[in-house]
Protein backbone atom coordinates (compact mmCIF):
# COMPACT_ATOMS: atom_id res chain seq x y z
CA UNK A 1 0.00 0.00 0.00
CA UNK A 2 2.62 2.76 1.13
CA UNK A 3 4.53 1.46 -2.45
CA UNK A 4 1.76 2.28 -4.83
CA UNK A 5 1.37 5.29 -2.72
CA UNK A 6 5.13 6.50 -3.13
CA UNK A 7 4.92 5.48 -6.65
CA UNK A 8 2.00 7.50 -7.64
CA UNK A 9 3.78 10.34 -5.88
CA UNK A 10 6.71 10.31 -7.36
CA UNK A 11 4.98 9.78 -10.91
CA UNK A 12 3.27 13.31 -9.99
CA UNK A 13 6.37 14.88 -8.84
CA UNK A 14 8.33 14.00 -11.65
CA UNK A 15 5.78 15.28 -14.29
CA UNK A 16 5.39 18.11 -12.11
CA UNK A 17 8.77 18.71 -12.75
CA UNK A 18 8.81 18.49 -16.22
CA UNK A 19 6.28 20.59 -16.55
CA UNK A 20 8.30 23.44 -14.50
CA UNK A 21 11.25 22.87 -16.24
CA UNK A 22 9.44 23.00 -19.58
CA UNK A 23 8.20 26.73 -18.31
CA UNK A 24 9.61 29.32 -20.07
CA UNK A 25 9.13 31.56 -17.23
CA UNK A 26 11.24 29.61 -14.36
CA UNK A 27 14.61 31.09 -14.44
CA UNK A 28 12.61 34.60 -14.34
CA UNK A 29 11.53 33.30 -10.59
CA UNK A 30 15.58 34.23 -9.59
CA UNK A 31 15.79 37.79 -12.19
CA UNK A 32 17.78 34.87 -14.49
CA UNK A 33 17.55 35.61 -18.14
CA UNK A 34 14.90 33.07 -19.63
CA UNK A 35 17.57 31.05 -22.29
CA UNK A 36 19.74 29.32 -18.93
CA UNK A 37 20.68 25.68 -20.01
CA UNK A 38 18.64 22.53 -18.71
CA UNK A 39 21.14 21.44 -15.77
CA UNK A 40 21.02 25.86 -14.68
CA UNK A 41 16.93 25.04 -14.98
CA UNK A 42 17.29 22.35 -13.01
CA UNK A 43 19.43 24.08 -10.12
CA UNK A 44 16.73 26.63 -9.99
CA UNK A 45 13.71 24.42 -9.31
CA UNK A 46 15.87 22.67 -6.89
CA UNK A 47 16.21 25.82 -4.85
CA UNK A 48 12.40 26.90 -5.61
CA UNK A 49 11.62 23.12 -4.52
CA UNK A 50 13.52 23.18 -1.40
CA UNK A 51 11.93 26.51 -0.39
CA UNK A 52 8.18 25.54 -1.19
CA UNK A 53 8.57 22.16 -0.05
CA UNK A 54 9.88 23.24 3.36
CA UNK A 55 6.67 23.82 5.62
CA UNK A 56 5.90 20.18 4.78
CA UNK A 57 8.89 18.99 6.81
CA UNK A 58 7.30 18.43 9.86
CA UNK A 59 4.27 16.42 8.31
CA UNK A 60 7.09 14.21 6.30
CA UNK A 61 8.87 13.74 9.62
CA UNK A 62 5.32 12.89 11.89
CA UNK A 63 4.76 10.25 9.48
CA UNK A 64 7.86 8.68 9.08
CA UNK A 65 7.87 8.41 13.28
CA UNK A 66 4.71 6.91 12.32
CA UNK A 67 6.13 4.31 10.58
CA UNK A 68 9.16 3.67 12.91
CA UNK A 69 7.11 3.41 15.81
CA UNK A 70 4.94 0.12 13.92
CA UNK A 71 8.65 -1.11 12.67
CA UNK A 72 9.28 -1.04 16.45
CA UNK A 73 6.41 -2.52 17.65
CA UNK A 74 6.48 -5.03 14.84
CA UNK A 75 10.07 -6.10 15.86
CA UNK A 76 9.27 -6.31 19.63
CA UNK A 77 6.30 -8.55 18.88
CA UNK A 78 8.10 -10.66 16.40
CA UNK A 79 11.15 -11.20 18.81
CA UNK A 80 9.05 -10.99 21.76
CA UNK A 81 12.18 -9.43 23.28
CA UNK A 82 11.45 -5.88 23.22
CA UNK A 83 14.14 -5.18 25.86
CA UNK A 84 16.93 -6.32 23.26
CA UNK A 85 15.79 -3.91 20.62
CA UNK A 86 16.24 -1.13 23.39
CA UNK A 87 19.65 -2.23 24.38
CA UNK A 88 20.77 -1.85 20.86
CA UNK A 89 19.70 1.50 20.58
CA UNK A 90 21.34 2.35 23.51
CA UNK A 91 24.51 1.27 22.51
CA UNK A 92 23.86 2.66 18.68
CA UNK A 93 22.67 5.73 20.80
CA UNK A 94 26.04 6.13 22.73
CA UNK A 95 28.12 4.97 19.53
CA UNK A 96 26.65 7.93 17.41
CA UNK A 97 27.04 10.34 19.87
CA UNK A 98 23.15 10.75 19.69
CA UNK A 99 21.52 13.97 21.09
CA UNK A 100 19.10 12.53 23.52
CA UNK A 101 17.24 15.29 24.86
CA UNK A 102 16.43 17.09 21.57
CA UNK A 103 13.78 20.33 21.90
CA UNK A 104 10.66 18.65 21.06
CA UNK A 105 9.52 21.28 18.66
CA UNK A 106 12.88 20.53 16.72
CA UNK A 107 12.32 16.79 16.99
CA UNK A 108 9.12 16.98 15.55
CA UNK A 109 10.35 19.66 12.78
CA UNK A 110 13.32 17.71 11.83
CA UNK A 111 13.39 13.99 13.04
CA UNK A 112 12.54 11.26 10.65
CA UNK A 113 12.94 8.63 13.85
CA UNK A 114 11.49 9.43 17.51
CA UNK A 115 14.27 10.44 19.72
CA UNK A 116 16.06 7.74 21.28
CA UNK A 117 15.04 8.08 24.89
CA UNK A 118 11.32 8.00 23.52
CA UNK A 119 12.22 4.71 22.10
CA UNK A 120 13.93 3.32 24.72
CA UNK A 121 11.17 3.94 27.40
CA UNK A 122 8.20 2.63 25.31
CA UNK A 123 10.19 -0.85 24.29
CA UNK A 124 10.58 -1.10 28.18
CA UNK A 125 6.93 -0.75 28.54
CA UNK A 126 6.57 -2.87 26.30
CA UNK A 127 8.66 -5.21 27.60
CA UNK A 128 6.81 -4.94 30.87
CA UNK A 129 3.47 -5.41 28.89
CA UNK A 130 5.14 -9.02 27.09
CA UNK A 131 6.00 -10.11 31.01
CA UNK A 132 2.60 -9.59 32.39
CA UNK A 133 0.69 -11.06 29.70
CA UNK A 134 3.22 -14.27 28.09
CA UNK A 135 1.85 -15.44 24.79
CA UNK A 136 0.36 -12.47 23.21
Amino acid sequence: KRLLWAEIMALAGSWISFQLLSWPGLPGLLGLPGDISLPAKMVVLGFIASLALFPLGPFSAWRSRCHEWEADRFASDLTGRPQDLASAMVKLSVENLSNLFPHPFYAAFYYSHPPAVERVRTLLDWSAETKKHPGN
